[in-house]
């Protein structure tokens, strides 16, 4: 990996047929079926440039991901926007889904403490294009006009149809407020539209999946609150017309993921908490999905490791939730 992270070179994979569809995995990035893993190392050292930043993508096959069919993709990489610096910290957070709707799905890098056109630390993204060999070459996404010296753009991203409408959308969240772009996209230009969210002020966290069934990702953005440390969400989901806002007032925690935990055909929202009011150690919840959302009438079930099966038991700073992923594991 060391040996890879100073080259900075995309290891070629077979190339695969001619993708016509949009790509039937989000994480599928060199379109032969298989989903892909792809790991931010914000921390990597590239080039002898401390905490530059990489990733790493290991790509699927039959029997799983293989560290043998691997890419350590940087800034240095051929065909990817700015270089390796240090303190760059390429990587800091990912998403991915087919921006371009070519069959293969793209990756979305934040590269939190990137300087650009003489402002120092403001924040980037680069989207990496997938196609038949992998993830190759690249574009930035737009930046904000007032994006002059607050920093912290692209803390979070998140990849999905937030309309509806067969495209894939992209949020952005900063400091001074979040961003959307509407697809479809382009390997040129901008995307169809872009516009900022101000309600939502400024933001770190988000996270999109589809609650309400209806086949457009709400997107749950996560917020602090003074003498609430559990914080609250505020959802957006689209009507067919427009996104409505609803805030999540008793819904604790900073990080979640979305999955239909119980199969009734609607996306569940769990959230991860480690907060002074959840239980010691950290926990997670369960907000189960409904036709307009997060049902009110069902109970959110609260699980951590003083739970009756789960592994160890709850301890100060365990951290458990700091970070959740949904997914059907067993295949049932």
């Amino acid at each position: 990996l060391a040996a890879a992270l100073t080259t900075g070179l995309l290891t070629a994979l077979p190339a695969s047929s001619a993708a016509a569809a949009p790509a039937r995995y989000a994480d599928d990035f060199n379109g032969d079926g298989y989903r892909d893993v792809a790991v931010g190392a914000a921390g990597a050292v590239v080039a002898g440039k401390q905490t530059a930043g990489a990733v790493v993508v290991l790509y699927g096959s039959p029997s799983g991901p293989s560290a043998a069919r691997r890419a350590v993709i940087t800034q240095n990489s051929p065909g990817v926007p700015g270089a390796a610096e240090e303190g760059d910290q390429f990587g800091a957070a990912l998403t991915s889904g087919d921006l371009d709707g070519d069959g293969y799905a793209d990756l979305v890098v934040s590269s939190l403490n990137e300087s650009l056109g003489g402002h120092d630390g403001i924040g980037t993204a680069t989207i990496l294009w997938g196609g038949a060999s992998g993830l190759s070459g690249g574009a930035r996404v737009p930046q904000p006009d007032w994006l002059t010296e607050s920093g912290g753009y692209a803390t979070g991203l998140a990849a999905a149809d937030f309309d509806g409408d067969g495209d894939t959308d992209l949020t952005v969240t900063s400091r001074p407020t979040t961003r959307v772009f509407e697809g479809p996209w382009k390997r040129t230009g901008a995307p169809k539209v872009e516009y900022d969210i101000d309600e939502l002020g400024a933001t770190q966290t988000v996270f999109a999946g589809d609650l309400s069934g209806d086949g457009a990702a709400e997107r749950l953005y996560p917020f602090g609150f003074d003498g609430d440390e559990g914080g609250a969400i505020r959802y957006l989901r689209w009507t067919g017309t427009g996104y409505e806002r609803t805030d999540l007032d008793t819904a604790d925690g900073d990080q979640g993921s979305i999955g239909d935990i119980d199969g009734d055909g609607y996306g569940d929202l769990v959230l991860g908490d480690i907060s002074r009011g959840a239980h010691r150690g950290g926990e997670i919840t369960v907000r189960y999905g409904g036709p307009t959302g997060p049902a009110p009438a069902r109970t959110p079930t609260t699980v951590h490791q003083d739970t009756a099966g789960v592994p160890g038991k709850g301890e100060s700073d365990d951290c458990f939730g700091c970070a959740v992923g949904v997914g059907d594991i067993d295949g049932d």
